[in-house]
């Protein structure tokens, strides 16, 4: 019964949406330089002075104007405007990938060790622990892994580029 218990806690945790979006702080993001050389391309979220945030790919920065693309549609806006930029960066999924192969190896054995046959279980004929216990856990490390590296490939960060004082 313990063992089944602690399967399924393993489950859970593989299964819990791990945070998608972090920020990361670069030093001092005051200076509107770090903006203009950003290179052509790279993924932005511009937070406005109105509340308003805007998402896209940097067409081009100059010292008074930022021009993101989004869904073909070009965004010129004011350096005046801009209260935080941000680069959209993508993060290893190795973590993740790793993360989710320990879950599952764990995952696995607690549900192996839980499908071995005692008194006649959903197995039909039985099988020894020392049969499921393995099976179990090399088939919940595959699944983990996949797990992990799939949550590991959708997950990004934030790096704080610029940011201004609020009015």
């Amino acid at each position: 019964m313990k063992a089944r218990a602690i399967s399924y806690v393993f489950v859970a945790l593989l299964t819990m949406p791990s945070v998608t979006l972090s920020q990361v702080t670069t030093g001092p993001a005051s200076d509107w330089a770090s903006v203009v050389a950003t290179q052509p391309g790279e993924s932005l979220v511009v937070k406005l002075k109105d509340g308003r945030s805007v998402k896209g790919k940097l067409v081009r920065a100059s010292d008074t104007i930022l021009t993101l693309s989004s869904h073909n549609k070009n965004t010129d806006l004011t350096r005046g405007d801009v209260l935080k930029a941000q680069r959209i960066v993508a993060t290893s999924a190795k973590k993740t990938t790793l993360i989710g192969l320990g879950i599952g190896v764990a995952a696995g054995a607690g549900l192996g060790a839980t499908g071995s046959c005692r008194n006649g279980g959903f197995i039909g004929d039985c099988f020894a622990p020392s049969v499921t216990v393995p099976v179990g856990a090399v088939a919940g490390a595959g699944l983990g892994a996949l797990a992990g590296f799939a949550i590991g490939k959708i997950r990004h960060k934030r790096v704080l580029i610029y940011e201004t004082k609020q009015p």
